[in-house]
């Protein structure tokens, strides 16, 4: 899923989502509340996993550019007219 999630990003702000990560966690503190766990340990725990998550998603991202800029430059060699980034 995150191989995935990482190739379909648009730009690096999509990799990169602080505001999204701030909803995650604050409901996984809810929710580790009501079940009468530390909110903070849950904190801490997934701020870990989506770290990584959004490490995996930038170098897939990072890749999906470097081969797109390959492929462009393979059907538009610098020089033509229809090469374009």
């Amino acid at each position: 899923m995150v191989f995935t999630a990482g190739k379909l990003k648009k730009d690096e702000k999509g990799v990169r989502d602080p505001k999204r990560v701030e909803q995650v966690i604050e409901k996984v503190k809810a929710k580790a509340s009501a079940a009468g766990l530390d909110p903070e340990m849950a904190e801490e725990v997934y701020r870990v996993i989506i770290g990584c998550f959004i490490r995996k998603e930038h170098s897939e991202f990072a890749q999906t550019m470097t081969v797109d800029i390959n492929r462009r430059h393979i059907e538009n060699p610098v020089g033509t007219t229809e090469y374009s980034m």
